[in-house]
């Protein structure tokens, strides 16, 4: 027989303890300010795999869509898309968004989107060389 151990669900309460309780939420601060800003969010899931004959490589697929309400852990998005039919872009698609499935986000800005994110392994060398030769 199950206990109640007093636990709401949300896994970051177990680090409650070693910050007096004041451990505040992803949506309290960062996602309200993000209010009416399109935003390209990343959830963990693949749009298609691409195969090959002798390796396959996963499409990571994005969430778009103007930001209207945070709920607590639920975001409210305006989604957008392309209308199959009609293939013109669309927002009339209102989506409810769990903020604890985020793992990657980014404000549609003009400054790069989440797939300039998304690097091979092989690439750490070429980033480190540039990032020394730049001096950031």
């Amino acid at each position: 027989m199950a206990t109640n151990n007093g636990d709401s669900g949300n896994p970051f309460e177990a680090f409650a303890a070693h910050t007096n309780g004041e451990l505040k939420k992803f949506s309290d601060e960062l996602l309200t300010k993000m209010k009416g800003k399109l935003l390209e969010i990343y959830i963990g899931d693949q749009f298609e795999t691409i195969e090959f004959d002798d390796y396959s490589q996963p499409q990571n697929c994005v969430v778009i869509g103007k930001l209207v309400d945070v709920l607590d852990r639920v975001i409210v998005l305006e989604c957008y898309y392309v209308d199959k039919k009609t293939k013109e872009l669309r927002k009339d698609n209102r989506v409810f968004l769990n903020s604890f499935q985020i793992r990657a986000m980014t404000e549609l800005d003009g400054k790069g989107s989440l797939g300039d994110i998304f690097l091979s392994v092989n690439d750490a060398p070429k980033i480190r060389a540039l990032v020394s030769k730049t001096g950031q």
